[in-house]
């Protein structure tokens, strides 16, 4: 009785849950979606791609954000292998798919039938887009925009983005010249240095006891000497 019970249970909850996507995944509503992880939030944005692709969105118009890597590369697998999956499926397999996809938005048979004939040329509409959909993540974007726009953002147009072990090599390097230095030329580095973080790191450098430290601004704690 007790097993029975949470067996329909879970089949109850798999049904609004499966609702609950396949409303955030429409492409016509702006939603938040907030979940741990592991809760299908990966499938609902796929989905949400997809239903695009099916109402004859441009795949060089869409661009998809993440914040890791890891997370824009399996986005855009996922897409590729649903729609090489839909090139290939029979007829009762790309409805089941296409159903559970779409839901009530197919109200006819006629729609069905002109979805399936979409998804089936999907995949090689894919290939032929030049770049394929944009699946990035935000610094990945953000560098392709000042690459784009250099002077405006007056940086050099032959800029590249370092590494964190870049980073601390270069820092170290700094700490090194400004050690190095005579008094008054190490007092203009610190200068510049106290400058370049609390512009661009939010870092503020104070003096104490003879000794250069690293503070947060947001509550005053030392974090390091320079």
């Amino acid at each position: 009785m007790d097993e029975q019970y949470f067996t329909e249970q879970k089949k109850e909850l798999e049904k609004y849950a499966t609702r609950d996507q396949r409303d955030a995944a429409d492409p016509a509503k702006s939603v938040w979606v907030e979940a741990s992880a592991g809760t299908g939030k990966t499938k609902v944005l796929t989905d949400r791609v997809l239903r695009l692709l099916l109402n004859d969105v441009n795949p060089i118009r869409l661009l998809c954000l993440t914040y890791t890597k890891a997370a824009a590369v399996e986005m855009l697998s996922r897409i590729s292998q649903r729609l090489s999956e839909w090139a290939v499926e029979d007829e009762v397999e790309l409805e089941k798919s296409l159903n559970e996809l779409l839901g009530e938005e197919i109200k006819s048979a006629a729609e069905l039938c002109n979805y399936r004939q979409k998804a089936r040329t999907l995949f090689a509409k894919l290939l032929d887009t030049p770049g394929g959909i944009k699946v990035q993540t935000l610094h990945s974007f953000c560098t392709d925009v000042l690459k784009r726009f250099p002077l405006e953002a007056g940086i050099s147009p032959y800029f590249t983005v370092l590494e964190e072990q870049e980073v601390q090599k270069v820092l170290t390097q700094i700490k090194a010249e400004i050690a190095s230095e005579d008094e008054t030329a190490a007092d203009q580095l610190l200068v510049n240095a106290r400058t370049y973080y609390e512009q661009y790191f939010g870092i503020y450098i104070c003096h104490h006891d003879s000794e250069n430290y690293f503070q947060s601004p947001q509550d005053g704690k030392s974090y390091g000497k320079l």
